[in-house]
């Protein structure tokens, strides 16, 4: 996978590649399950995980966004307080 970070690329060119990953993915487990029960528990797993990752992925993207907006409001406070001391 290309570095995203350097890259610029759209939603969908991001879903693709997500796309591509999920076919190689399938293509490496198909064979080793016996039947439907035993893939969609695994897939059930799979899933799982993804999720819960993501969720601890959008908590600290959330702290961080909190902590930027903390920093923010201080900068405007100390913007505002800057602004009226130039006023006396």
């Amino acid at each position: 996978m290309e570095d995203m970070e350097e890259a610029n690329i759209g939603l969908a060119d991001i879903k693709e590649m997500g796309y591509e990953v999920g076919e190689n993915l399938f293509s490496q487990i198909k064979d080793k399950f016996q039947n439907t029960p035993d893939f969609e528990a695994y897939f059930a797993g799979l899933k799982m995980g993804f999720l819960d990752n993501l969720e601890d992925l959008e908590e600290d993207y959330n702290e961080s966004t909190q902590y930027d907006k903390t920093i923010l409001e201080s900068n405007r406070w100390i913007d505002n307080s800057f602004e009226s001391n130039k006023e006396d």
